[in-house]
């Protein structure tokens, strides 16, 4: 259906079923009671701006179209130059395959500020399944006598017989039960301003109960996308006390937040809270979603894989598959099978010595008793010889991890908790079981960034910080977007609206947050400001703007976060992407690498810094979709940070096809990375591999086997809800080895 179709109102969707019944799908359009229509083009404002969208568009489809495309963008971008010059646009001719519909006032300008601002349509929709066939009812024929034989089976087919006494019984009377079926309505309402729109609207009025006019059969249930801050008002409680006392009202809104989504994410948070609470600890006042006020109907606030029947009519709600938070008993059950894992209890002892200071007292206690368990499984099958090998193993490990090299000075002594890495998602392009998209929180004595956001990242701050989520927000005054792919930036409007709420509802001004990244984002947040009742509150610039070492940025990033230097620099990648780099004054250095391809420039900027965040979204052996995708491998990533000379590596943004304990270079690849990369392409894609930078070239690295990857005991694999310290980064890589032993039970397992 398309915008034109769902304005009529009168227009209905037919949506064919698997079994051939259909579904019918009717909408209302609720308006803004302070809907203006925009004025003629030839009123607006002069003072106006190309579009950004249109903008993005003309580069992509220069840089990567067909030769139709290429030569359509340039037809376009000359086009759009006419009008920075003055000049009156006219709408050019486009082929179809440009994927631009193109309209001149929404396209191609934007006008700023605006001189008149028509407010967005709301949309509600009315659901009508298909109808309840009646039932043949075998006690009705016989009552009207109708002897057992043909004229049964006459009856089911819809034939009218006479019987012997010359009466005539029609289908009709031998059917029981059926009627229309069950209807749901969908009603948003986003603000006070369309009530009026949606308490007079004819169609959902015919929806009522009797009592109140209504002529259409029963609503089964309603959804209300509608916030809380509507449902709480006596008109809209009006409203809903109107349909009846038969409707089930689902509610989603702000009381379905921070709520438990997978059983699989959750269970790996588990078993990562009891082997590092210090890197993953349960927030102290978990997440409690605002409630709902008292309506005096049957209703339930909407939950992830949430059930409601629909035949027979109101067959219940079925709640069996929602994930809930495990008991303690649960938990002791699960914490205990993990000792069954061969070695585990060695590196959890490990792990106890390591950070003891930083585990809770009672913790110590319950590994001993589980420990015992271990003695009976894998050191009871193991020689001694075995046992002391592994242990000699795991203490050269620690020690080349505490030594080799020594933590920088910048670090020697930093109060814990004082700079902390927060990590949202480690996902690549969509998410996981048990990973979300790409996010981070860079924490600086309680004031906050945040590092890209991909789909669902406020959630994850919800399950992050409990009901701290608030305090972070309304702290956090920066965001920086690496590029323009939706799994980096389409959670942070979610995050925007929640802070500025927030900053209002406080008393205090509404101080507009920083936003620094690739042009396209500027419209993004552009044209969903517009949407808006009250408009976003930020500025936007470019990346570019940082990626000189003397830019104008300076005194901003040194007052609100202390930071010497913070510079951009362009990736090796779609999207308009960066890199970034942070040096504070204390002397730490952290490199952000967003999605790229080895960059010597990145290494150029990044030399010697305390941790590098690179992603690793493909594994060795995958290094043609690497080339095909601009994207790195584990080898490449770690190569990177041995050249850096990076203290430590954290890896991320890990393609869906890795397991959800990302570390199968690790473990599994019996070849050096060099070797699995230069096996995964033939001699003629080696050739053609292009030049990333102006000093060496990943074909010349592939050719010469110059790959030089920094060794495991300086490498640690991200992991959602991850919190990691920057004084507790000397002794993280040793988490990296229990990860292996969790990936191998996994593989086991399948």
């Amino acid at each position: 259906m398309n915008l034109q179709e769902i304005r009529k109102e009168d227009t209905v969707t037919e949506i064919k079923g698997p079994s051939g019944n259909s579904i019918f799908v009717d909408h209302v359009i609720l308006r803004n009671r302070n809907f203006q229509t925009p004025l003629p083009k030839e009123e607006i404002s002069q003072e106006q701006i190309i579009n950004p969208l249109l903008l993005d568009l003309i580069h992509v489809e220069k840089n990567f179209g067909t030769a139709e495309q290429m030569e359509a963008a340039k037809k376009l971008e000359e086009w759009v130059r006419k009008g920075y010059t003055g000049g009156r646009l006219e709408p050019v001719d486009t082929p179809d395959k440009l994927q631009l519909t193109l309209n001149y006032d929404r396209a191609t300008y934007m006008p700023w500020p605006l001189t008149t601002k028509p407010l967005h349509d709301v949309l509600c929709y009315i659901v009508k399944m298909p109808d309840i066939p009646p039932k043949f009812n075998l006690e009705r024929v016989r009552e009207l006598g109708v002897p057992s034989g043909p004229l049964f089976g006459k009856l089911r087919s819809g034939i009218p017989v006479t019987l012997p006494d010359g009466r005539t019984i029609q289908p009709e009377e031998c059917l029981i039960g059926g009627g229309p079926g069950p209807v749901i309505l969908i009603v948003s309402c986003p603000s006070e301003l369309y009530l009026d729109s949606l308490l007079g609207n004819k169609k959902i009025q015919s929806f009522w109960c009797s009592e109140f006019g209504g002529k259409e059969h029963k609503v089964l249930y309603i959804a209300h996308i509608t916030p809380i801050s509507i449902c709480s008002l006596p008109q809209y409680c009006e409203f809903i006390h109107k349909f009846g006392r038969n409707v089930e009202h689902i509610f989603l809104n702000e009381s379905c937040r921070g709520q438990t989504y997978l059983r699989k994410s959750q269970s790996l948070f588990d078993k990562l809270n009891f082997i590092a609470p210090f890197s993953f600890p349960f927030p102290e006042n978990p997440f409690v979603a605002p409630s709902l006020p008292p309506l005096n109907v049957e209703s339930v606030v909407g939950q992830y894989l949430m059930k409601f029947g629909l035949f027979p009519r109101h067959s219940g709600t079925d709640s069996s598959l929602i994930p809930r938070l495990p008991s303690k008993e649960e938990l002791k059950i699960r914490h205990s099978k993990l000792f069954e894992i061969p070695k585990f209890g060695l590196y959890m002892s490990a792990l106890h010595k390591v950070f003891q200071a930083d585990l809770p007292s009672k913790f110590g206690q319950e590994m001993k008793q589980l420990e015992m368990q271990e003695e009976k499984s894998w050191r009871k099958e193991a020689s001694p010889l075995e046992v002391e090998e592994e242990e000699t193993k795991i203490a050269t490990f620690v020690r080349n991890m505490q030594t080799n090299p020594a933590p920088p000075d910048s670090i020697f002594g930093l109060p814990k908790e004082e700079v902390v890495l927060h990590v949202l998602g480690t996902a690549a392009a969509s998410p996981t079981h048990s990973r979300n998209v790409s996010g981070m929180i860079l924490s600086i004595k309680g004031k906050h960034i945040l590092l890209d956001a991909g789909s669902g990242s406020y959630g994850q701050m919800c399950r992050k910080f409990g009901q701290t989520v608030d305090t972070v927000l309304m702290n956090m005054s920066t965001v920086w977007i690496s590029h323009k792919h939706p799994d980096h930036h389409c959670g942070m409007i979610p995050i925007l609206r929640r802070r500025q709420e927030l900053l209002a509802s406080s008393g205090s001004s509404v101080t507009p947050i920083t936003i620094f990244g690739p042009h396209m984002i500027a419209g993004y947040l552009m044209e969903y400001s517009s949407l808006m009742e009250t408009p976003l509150e930020y500025n936007f610039y470019l990346n570019e703007e940082l990626e000189s070492p003397s830019h104008r940025w300076g005194p901003f990033w040194s007052d609100n976060f202390g930071f010497d230097l913070v510079q951009t620099v362009p990736a090796i990648h779609g999207g308009f992407a960066h890199s970034i780099i942070f040096t504070h004054s204390d002397g730490w250095k952290i490199v952000v690498s967003g999605d790229t391809r080895p960059s010597q420039a990145l290494v150029d900027l990044g030399k010697n810094c305390t941790l590098l965040v690179h992603e690793a979204t493909m594994l060795d052996k995958d290094i043609r979709h690497g080339l095909e995708k601009a994207h790195s491998t584990t080898g490449e990533a770690r190569h990177v940070a041995s050249i850096m000379g990076a203290y430590r590596l954290l890896l991320t943004h890990f393609s869906g096809r890795q397991n959800i304990y990302p570390v199968k270079d690790f473990v599994t690849q019996d070849k050096v990375p060099s070797q699995a990369i230069r096996d995964g392409l033939d001699s003629a894609e080696i050739s053609k591999i292009k030049f990333v930078d102006h000093k060496d070239s990943i074909r010349n690295i592939l050719i010469s086997e110059k790959y030089h990857p920094c060794p495991d005991y300086l490498c640690i694999i991200a992991m959602d809800l991850a919190s990691l310290d920057l004084a507790l980064l000397p002794s993280l890589p040793l988490l990296t080895q229990v990860y292996k032993l969790l990936y191998l039970k996994e593989k086991e397992l399948k």
